[in-house]
């Protein structure tokens, strides 16, 4: 399920970095678009701290499919 993600990648050397709503829905739309059907997120560094952002969705349905891959090899 979480084989394609479409990654944004930015970089910057001050203290923050914004994220605005539009440009988030632009990347979603541009990784719905990517066969096949990605999963948009943003890697983000901060002055060398890489940060990954995602949909609170999306990474529900990873952790869970996490746990069943865990409980399914026990």
């Amino acid at each position: 399920m979480f084989d394609n993600f479409l990654v944004e990648a930015r970089t910057t050397d001050h203290d923050s970095y914004s994220v605005s709503k539009k440009e988030f829905q632009k990347i979603t739309g541009e990784a719905i678009a990517t066969p096949p059907n990605c999963l948009p997120a943003m890697q983000v560094t901060i002055q060398g701290m890489r940060l990954w952002i995602m949909r609170e969705d999306d990474m529900t349905a990873l952790q869970e499919e996490l746990i069943l891959l865990r409980n399914a090899s026990a």
